[in-house]
């Protein structure tokens, strides 16, 4: 049987590029916004830089924002949490950690979690096509 990271490896390196590229782009200005998006279908978790100290926010898409049959139950919640994520206090709010990203390693690391968050607590389909969204503002 192949693990889930072993079936992704390709979106975890690809990830781990796109952090790394998403730290560059804010060191290069440091009062610029940058963020990640990566969607696999309904769920989706984001990346936040806002600062040059290579700190990121990595989000986990909120109940509020997923339709009915896609919320995660109180178990999937835990795991969240267990996972270091503050569940949301008030509406419009994800779940959320804070990452530094300071080592290569970092990345990779961050990125595995992203591919465990989306095909094992929220359940996408593990052939889902992953899309990414860049930007900043």
């Amino acid at each position: 049987m192949t693990t889930l990271l072993a079936a992704r490896s390709s979106d975890v390196a690809r990830l781990t590029k796109e952090l790394e590229d998403m730290m560059r782009r804010q060191a290069a200005d440091p009062n610029d916004n940058c963020f990640l998006i990566v969607n696999a279908g309904v769920p989706f978790v984001q990346f936040v830089s806002g600062s040059a100290d290579k700190n990121v926010s990595f989000e986990a898409v909120a109940n509020e924002f997923l339709p009915p049959e896609r919320r995660l139950d109180q178990e999937r919640i835990a795991a969240l949490v267990a996972l270091g994520f503050e569940p949301p206090e008030e509406a419009g709010v994800n779940f959320l950690m804070y990452r530094d990203l300071v080592e290569d390693g970092d990345f990779a690391d961050v990125a595995a979690l992203a591919m465990l968050v989306l095909f094992e607590i929220y359940g996408a389909p593990r052939d889902e096509a992953l899309t990414y969204e860049r930007g900043s503002g």
